[in-house]
């Protein structure tokens, strides 16, 4: 059986598609806070999470005007996973330009261990990133 909350949403979704545009604004109005912090936890980068909630929003629009939803009570679960896609998308697009910035060739990777030859300084090695105490015990 279901409650009222989802009977609201179920009708949301049948209504776009039937092409109810005050329904259109009634699905921003729901989901947009739970689509917005799924992206801040993804990405964690609020800006991009804006713009990127804006990305969400159209394209569950889209699909719904046309008709991809075959089941309205699954709306919060496909609102979700466009959210979840469009944030991995983003994810990989930005690893991508990150990696861009730097030529293949040329590059040192980096040593295994690295060794001190102060006596008083103290070097860690933790994976890719190397934090650095010197004699004050503050982490560079």
């Amino acid at each position: 059986m279901h409650d009222e909350g989802a009977e609201q949403v179920c009708g949301v979704a049948e209504r776009i598609s039937a092409g109810d545009l005050a329904a259109e604004s009634e699905l921003v109005h729901l989901f947009s806070q739970r689509i917005f912090a799924l992206l801040c936890a993804r990405t964690r980068d609020p800006e991009a999470s804006r713009d990127l909630l804006q990305d969400v929003l159209i394209a569950v629009l889209m699909a719904l005007r046309k008709g991809q939803l075959r089941e309205p009570d699954k709306l919060p679960a496909f609102v979700l996973s466009i959210a979840r896609n469009m944030a991995q998308a983003y994810l990989r697009d930005r690893s991508r330009e990150s990696h861009d910035e730097f030529p293949e060739e040329g590059i040192a990777s980096p040593p295994h261990r690295i060794w001190s030859r102060s006596p008083n300084a103290r070097l860690w090695f933790a994976g890719p990133s190397i934090a650095w105490t010197g004699r004050t015990g503050r982490s560079c």
